[in-house]
């Protein structure tokens, strides 16, 4: 495969400096120098090749750099949204911080890479990503809330406080409460 084909790596940075022709990157207590043809940033994010990462990083800088790494599925959706690393993601279920970039349709349960597509991509809190993630009896709602949110960036729960995916959350404490308020404001 020629270097071109290999897969390109993204990265969170601390700080970055162009210095002649290239650039100087620090990823906490590592800095790297890489010459600028090959790499692109964006939103606090570089984007490098894979064979340039190989051989940038060696073994012992791994456990460091592997916090920097953003998975490609994760650059996506910050993409899209306007994100850049670092802003606050709201859930797209409720609207609380999000830490999770979520595969409607899992790549492990018959998905492949190609699921790496906007409409699979779901920005969720961690515990509703335990909760509704990789069940097929929630996909059709996930489905629905993602939809939604991408037409009007508000949390499903804002948009639809009665749909029956909610129901499993009303005896949880940090959600029952919000969940009855708002249903009781929207006619149910």
């Amino acid at each position: 495969m020629s270097r071109s084909g290999r897969r390109s790596i993204y990265l969170r940075f601390d700080s970055i400096l162009k210095v002649r022709g290239d650039y100087h990157v620090e990823f906490g207590s590592i800095v790297k120098q890489i010459p600028t043809n090959e790499l692109a940033t964006s939103g606090g994010v570089i984007n490098i090749p894979g064979w340039v990462f190989k051989a940038l990083f060696r073994d012992q800088d791994l456990k460091t750099i592997n916090k920097y790494i953003v998975k490609k599925h994760t650059k996506l959706y910050l993409d899209y949204f306007g994100f850049d690393i670092g802003d606050t993601i709201p859930c797209e279920l409720t609207g609380a911080v999000a830490v999770d970039i979520h595969h409607i349709v899992p790549r492990g349960m018959g998905g492949r890479k190609s699921m790496d597509t906007i409409e699979n991509l779901m920005a969720t809190t961690r515990e509703l990503h335990e909760i509704y993630g990789d069940k097929e009896a929630f996909k059709e709602f996930l489905k629905e809330a993602h939809r939604s949110y991408m037409e009007t960036r508000q949390p499903y729960l804002e948009v639809n406080p009665n749909h029956e995916g909610f129901d499993i959350l009303l005896n949880k404490a940090n959600y029952g409460p919000q969940i009855k308020k708002l249903r009781q404001t929207h006619g149910k």
